[in-house]
């Protein structure tokens, strides 16, 4: 395969993604297309811009030489289907390989990590991007926990400023960077991630840091200068 064609392909993908941000295989409603991607047309002057955006894909999809996926009308021609053969998209891939994974252990740790590291981005689709994220939270804190029990302080502490990157709004990685760089003997970080949390809380939440944590803080302060 040309990388031309893989370029093509990446394309019609990631259009394909914004039109329909469903489940592959269901039919989506007109209605729901111009809602999610023309919010500001009236429906009834709005039904030219999926006509258009379809034709447009559909042909792509043929100068492109791409068979197996089509576009067809849903039941009683109220919406349009995603038909995908044995094209491959990246986010069913990931979750096959995700179900596939065991228990994490010392042989298969790097499996987790290749994992992880496919996890590109958030995909299309408000329903379908928050069950992707919450997925790979729950894979990244699997890791976190397996580093941690295995006394691999460096390899947790760069799975928790993931998430910190990806979800900078779960405490939780705040946390365990505290604790790891507290059981590595670097006050200066643990202080660094305690500031940042109560900023963060404040700002975006505007709450105080969660009463545990911050018992804790204080109290390894007190033990610190004790």
């Amino acid at each position: 395969m040309t990388k031309r064609v893989v370029q093509q392909i990446r394309f019609c993908q990631t259009t394909l993604a914004l039109l329909f941000p469903m489940r592959l295989g269901h039919t989506v409603d007109k209605d729901t297309l111009l809602e999610l991607l023309w919010p500001n047309y009236d429906l009834s002057k709005g039904m030219p811009q999926p006509y258009t955006a379809i034709y447009l894909i559909r042909q792509t999809l043929k100068r492109s030489g791409i068979k197996t996926v089509t576009i067809n009308k849903g039941n009683l021609e109220t919406g349009y289907k995603l038909t995908v053969e044995s094209s491959l998209i990246d986010v069913d891939e990931w979750e096959k390989r995700l179900a596939q994974l065991a228990s994490p252990s010392r042989d298969n740790i790097a499996d987790y990590e290749q994992t992880l590291a496919m996890y590109s981005g958030d995909y299309f689709g408000e329903y379908e991007r928050e069950r992707l994220r919450r997925l790979w939270l729950q894979l990244a804190k699997k890791m976190n926990r397996f580093y941690q029990e295995k006394g691999m302080l460096a390899e947790a502490i760069q799975v928790n400023e993931r998430i910190q990157l990806l979800h900078p709004l779960d405490e939780d990685c705040y946390f365990s960077l505290m604790q790891l760089y507290d059981a590595m003997n670097d006050p200066a970080s643990v202080e660094e991630q305690y500031e940042l949390l109560a900023t963060r809380w404040e700002q975006e939440l505007d709450s105080a840091v969660n009463e545990d944590i911050s018992n804790w803080f204080q109290a390894r302060k007190e033990k610190q200068y004790a």
